[in-house]
């Protein structure tokens, strides 16, 4: 399996509705997966942003970035990804925050910050093996 590594995640804002969204990280794959590349072998990336909630058991997806092939040039080892969406803000929100409990009244209390990290897999393109799988730390966005 190729091995991921450098991963990074970063979240800025655009404007006060979308936020950018970039993953970065280094894919290596070994002596033998560059012979089968040479020859016809490929390689998959599938990047998902997840909400992390400290505790809970299960994980939210909140963004799934477009499944790209890795190109390596014959014979190369070693791929730098770089990739990029920019997403509405509210679609991170994985906390949200509830409604007022005062009776009669509606309105919403204050936003919970959101935890999200990255998943990068990189999968062979025809097999049915498990992906090499990387998580980056977690970032902290706060969505109203």
């Amino acid at each position: 399996m190729p091995s991921i590594s450098h991963l990074t995640f970063a979240i800025s804002s655009r404007d006060f509705s979308t936020v950018t969204l970039d993953v970065a990280y280094t894919v290596q794959r070994t002596d033998l997966e560059r012979f089968l590349g040479d020859h016809g072998l490929g390689f998959e990336e599938r990047i998902r942003i997840i909400g992390d909630d400290p505790g809970e058991a299960t994980d939210q997806v909140m963004q799934t970035f477009p499944t790209q092939l890795i190109a390596f040039a014959p014979g190369e080892l070693v791929a730098t990804r770089s990739r990029q969406i920019t997403v509405p803000r509210s679609s991170l929100n994985e906390d949200p925050g509830g409604r007022s409990t005062i009776p009669g009244q509606s309105f919403p209390t204050t936003p919970n910050p959101d935890q999200l990290f990255a998943r990068v897999e990189v999968a062979y393109v025809g097999l049915s093996t498990p992906p090499a799988t990387a998580e980056s730390p977690v970032q902290v966005i706060t969505v109203v």
